[in-house]
């Protein structure tokens, strides 16, 4: 099931891209924590069963994320329009 959820591919620009954008033409950057910031997106509860997940094979308790989780595919999308 991680294989379908997490995400290989990156919708964010490469760090390589961004340093010839730099180096071509003088900007502004910004520095955020991107990790922090999906923690602050909260999940509606009736959308909580779809982001469900199994602590350890020992334990079968399952649990609910109450925020949007950091790098599965749809994290960028969610918090993308989240911010806007």
């Amino acid at each position: 099931m991680t294989q379908f959820i997490v995400d290989r591919n990156s919708v964010q620009n490469e760090l390589f891209n961004v340093l010839i954008i730099f180096r071509k033409k003088p900007t502004v950057a910004l520095v955020s924590d991107i990790a922090g910031m999906y923690l602050r997106i909260k999940v509606p509860p009736e959308d909580r069963p779809y982001q469900r997940f199994q602590k350890s094979e020992e334990r079968p308790d399952v649990y609910e994320f109450s925020s949007v989780v950091f790098k599965i595919n749809s994290s960028p999308f969610q918090a993308q329009s989240a911010c806007s």
